[in-house]
Order: structure tokens, then C-alpha cells, then sequence
């Protein structure tokens, strides 16, 4: 893999707990990527798979879960066909959502290993900062903590 990494934190006004949801409820996930379905056991070797369209073209990514500590911790593997990569092991991503939450708000900390040059991890930060704010939006929405 290359050694070009992304990270992008958030500190969301809610508790560590519906933040988690929102990052593994396929519902609720998918109101943040753009409408992309994601399926898992979140289990550590589970596959992971995120469906959906862009330019209305069907996509279908996957990857593999690694890690698992819930409310605090997820690892997984990503890999998009639509990058015209081929799928081989040193092609996919390694993404891990950290959650430090105090009760009320949670800061989110999401690290991207991976990207092939400085220029593709600079197009993934600016894309995580928006699935990020998007992600912010839909879990204190649904909270009862107030900001």
C-alpha cells in the first residue's frame, strides 16, 4: 500500500452509543453515503459490502471487518471497482473509526490508510469531510443531547 494517509475528525453532539449506530445501521448509513447500502455482521473477518449508484452507474464496494470494539472502535478494509484498480490485497483501503466519547458529545476520528499519492489522499479527505458533516447532521438528529 501507499503511504499516503487521510484523517478527519468530528466532534458530534450526541453519545458515543447513537453515534455507533449511526456508523453500522444500514438505514441510517445510508443517509450519509449518499444513499449507499451497507451490509455486515460487524463481526471481525466479517465482509462488509456498501451498494449502491453513482452517475447512475450500480457499484457494489466491499472489504472486511478487522477490528470491532462497539461505541469505541471499527477497522475495515475498503475497495471500490470504480477506482479501475485491480482487485488485489495492496489495492484496498484501511479505514478506522475512533470514537472518544464523554456522554454528551463524541469526537469521531476517522483514518484512511492507502491512497496511491498525496493528490488521491487530498480527494479522499475532501470527501470524508463531507460524508463526515453528513454523518454529524444524521446522528444529532436523532439525539436528545442538546447543542
Amino acid at each position: 500500500m501507499a503511504d499516503h494517509d487521510v484523517t478527519v475528525t468530528r466532534t458530534i453532539h450526541t453519545a458515543a452509543d447513537r453515534v455507533w449506530t449511526v456508523l453500522t445501521d444500514p438505514d441510517l448509513v445510508s443517509e450519509w453515503t449518499m444513499g449507499a447500502r451497507v451490509e455486515s455482521t460487524w463481526q471481525p473477518g466479517a465482509s462488509i459490502t456498501w451498494s449502491g449508484e453513482y452517475d447512475g452507474k450500480p457499484y457494489k464496494d466491499k472489504g472486511e471487518v478487522i477490528e470491532v470494539e462497539p461505541e469505541s472502535l471499527l477497522v475495515h478494509t475498503h475497495f471500490s471497482a470504480m477506482s479501475g484498480a485491480k482487485d488485489t490485497p495492496e489495492n484496498y483501503h484501511r479505514v478506522m473509526w475512533q470514537l472518544d466519547g464523554d456522554g454528551s458529545s463524541t469526537k469521531l476520528t476517522l483514518s484512511q490508510s492507502g491512497a496511491s499519492s498525496a493528490k488521491e489522499a487530498e480527494q479522499f479527505k475532501d470527501s470524508w469531510r463531507t460524508m463526515l458533516d453528513q454523518f454529524r447532521d444524521v446522528a444529532e438528529a436523532g439525539s436528545s443531547t442538546p447543542h
